[in-house]
């Protein structure tokens, strides 16, 4: 019924706004992942300038992933596909369940983000279209 709405207004939603949506969701998350990380490490008292120096990269490594630049998505999936390693040698290494429980976490996430960066169709055609 929604789609209905949409197509009298004359809206029509392509493959690559889809895939543009998918990645700004994706870009979303990850931000608020990177500013409750900050926020934490202030808390803990553990701020340092690497982690003012991260969170900058990491904006503007999400600024260029949603301009739909190839170059930022084959970094974003080198860095997930890190991040599940690394939280796989987090779970293994310490018997916390909790650390267990968010190492599992991580990994979901990560493998969720490497899906729609390296698998959806939606999200193939809107880095095709913008680096044509």
């Amino acid at each position: 019924m929604h789609l209905f709405f949409q197509k009298m207004r004359g809206i029509t939603m392509n493959k690559v706004s889809l895939g543009q949506r998918k990645v700004w969701y994706l870009v979303i998350v990850w931000f608020i992942f990177a500013m409750l990380n900050q926020f934490t490490s202030i808390l803990a008292g553990n701020h340092s300038s690497v982690d003012v120096v991260r969170l900058i990269l990491t904006l503007v490594l999400m600024y260029y992933l949603y301009q739909g630049n190839n170059l930022a998505r084959i970094i974003a999936l080198i860095l997930f596909i890190l991040t599940i390693i690394f939280a796989l040698f987090l779970s293994f290494g310490y018997p916390d369940l909790l650390v267990k429980l968010l190492s599992l976490a991580l990994v979901i996430w990560a493998g969720i983000n490497i899906y729609y960066l390296g698998f959806s169709p939606d999200v193939k055609k809107f880095f095709k279209e913008t680096n044509k």
